[in-house]
């Protein structure tokens, strides 16, 4: 698994999963296609957390957004999509990942030090749920676009 490769060990981690039977080469591409209007929720979570106006136009595809702001791809394969970014004394990297009967998303925060850590730890606290709700709508709007390119 890239993300392995990527971010070995956390402090920090969230996992998220759809059982789903499709080619795994269409769900990769819904994920790199998929749209912020198919992504309502996280959309305007988005908008919320940020301090300036962000342009999350409707029709932008949410990875080529998300790079746009920071992120990066680290890693491709025929079955997972890795991209991370550091930020104030944390790595974060986050995947999909297709294993021939589920779709997965993780998320893995590793701090550089005890500070970082303690930080991270009480922003955790409160994103936590509201992240686990982004992951969840994201897996079922990739489905639903792979579903409907079949």
């Amino acid at each position: 698994m890239l993300l392995d490769d990527v971010l070995p060990e956390w402090d920090f981690r969230e996992r998220h999963a759809v059982v789903v039977d499709a080619d795994e080469a269409d769900l990769l591409r819904a994920v790199d296609e998929l749209t912020w209007r198919e992504v309502p929720v996280f959309r305007g979570l988005m908008r919320v957390r940020s301090l300036r106006r962000v342009d999350l136009a409707p029709d932008q595809r949410v990875l080529a957004g998300m790079t746009a702001g920071g992120f990066v791809v680290l890693g491709r394969s025929p079955e997972e999509i890795v991209f991370g970014i550091e930020r104030a004394g944390v790595s974060i990297a986050g995947n999909f990942r297709y294993d021939g009967s589920a779709l997965t998303t993780e998320t893995r925060v590793r701090a550089i030090d005890d500070r970082s850590r303690r930080r991270f730890r009480a922003y955790w606290l409160v994103i936590r749920g509201p992240s686990g709700l982004i992951r969840r709508e994201w897996l079922r709007a990739v489905v639903a676009r792979a579903q409907r390119s079949v």
